[in-house]
């Protein structure tokens, strides 16, 4: 015969409710854990990240004067060679015995000649084209639909394309007035023509790029650059 009454119910021990209560936390934390851990790699993270390229800059060095171009000191320079700015590269001798300085205006390597030793030049006439041997600009292109609104001093992540683990701030330095056709090197699609609003982003001096190199640019929504630790995908 069954002693128990109808209603009684048999109490259930401490540690199985406290079990039963794990069970059911568990995933409601594990949920508001994860979605708290995704919003913070969100505001961290960049939103917008695109391909840039450093600006290739090169000088021509003209005479200043008609006259014979004459080598500065005994050795000539050659192709290719490195000189530094103001370092003197040739003189010109005009025909009523003056003599000008020909110094280099930045910079970089010669890659071409334009005029030999001995031979008459008019004034104006080109001498040597110096390329510069580091950039001091970066030019890339916003795309309409990145909805970014970049603005002058607005700081930016520069990351190396040749290697990623080179990470400097940099700033947004001035804006075109208008959509311009992208450059091919920078296109997400070479088939796909695509039209985006120049930037123009300045080079800090630690930063040694060289002209015509590729490097991704990142910006935050909120405007603040992100770290140097953080990756910056390619969007």
């Amino acid at each position: 015969m069954n002693d128990l009454a109808p209603n009684h119910r048999i109490a259930i021990p401490l540690h199985v409710r406290w079990r039963r209560f794990q069970y059911q936390l568990i995933p409601v934390l594990t949920v508001v854990l994860c979605s708290l851990f995704a919003w913070r790699l969100w505001s961290q993270s960049p939103h917008v990240t695109i391909l840039g390229q450093v600006d290739v800059e090169s000088a021509l060095v003209s005479s200043p004067a008609a006259g014979n171009v004459i080598a500065a000191g005994e050795a000539r320079h050659q192709l290719y060679e490195s000189v530094s700015k103001g370092e003197l590269l040739a003189h010109v001798q005009a025909s009523d015995g003056s003599e000008f300085e020909i110094a280099a205006p930045i910079s970089g390597q010669i890659v071409k000649f334009h005029g030999s030793k001995g031979r008459h030049v008019a004034a104006g006439d080109p001498l040597f084209t110096i390329a510069a041997d580091r950039g001091r600009h970066i030019t890339t292109y916003v795309r309409a639909d990145q909805r970014l609104q970049p603005e002058p001093g607005m700081p930016v992540d520069v990351q190396l394309r040749s290697d990623p683990s080179q990470t400097f701030h940099a700033s947004v330095e001035r804006i075109g007035p208008q959509y311009e056709p992208i450059p091919a090197a920078q296109l997400r699609d070479r088939k796909s023509e695509e039209w985006g609003l120049p930037v123009v982003i300045s080079i800090p001096p630690e930063a040694v790029l060289k002209p015509g190199e590729f490097v991704y640019i990142a910006w935050r929504s909120n405007g603040a650059p992100a770290t140097d630790s953080q990756s910056l995908g390619l969007r």
